[in-house]
């Protein structure tokens, strides 16, 4: 089984983490990586070895629970930079259109 794990910012400092085999409430962290450590730590093998943790609309794809307690930060650092990389690409692709839309406006 691959659990999955969905990262959600509520506000600077304060991320809340859906399992999806886990009932609400769900537990609050004050970071990505105490979230990804404390699920790494405390998800037994008999449940899973697996996990798909999401953040912001990115994934780093399936990877060992183990790593989760191993590599908290660099997946961490990962999932950040990968969201960063999105939002600059839909930033670049929205501003990318705006011209062409105010030049069909125009004609």
């Amino acid at each position: 089984m691959i659990l999955q794990l969905d990262i959600e910012q509520l506000a600077p400092g304060v991320y809340e983490v859906h399992c999806q085999d886990e009932p609400p409430p769900s537990p609050l962290f004050s970071s990505i990586s105490a979230a990804l450590k404390h699920y790494g730590m405390t998800i037994p093998d008999d449940v899973c070895r697996f996990v798909e943790v999401r953040y912001d609309g990115v994934t780093t794809g399936t990877t060992a629970v183990a790593r989760l307690a191993n590599e908290p930060e660099a997946m961490a650092r990962q999932l950040l930079a990968l969201a960063a990389a999105v939002y600059d690409v839909c930033e670049d692709m929205a501003s990318a259109r705006r011209p062409c839309s105010d030049t069909a406006k125009q004609g």
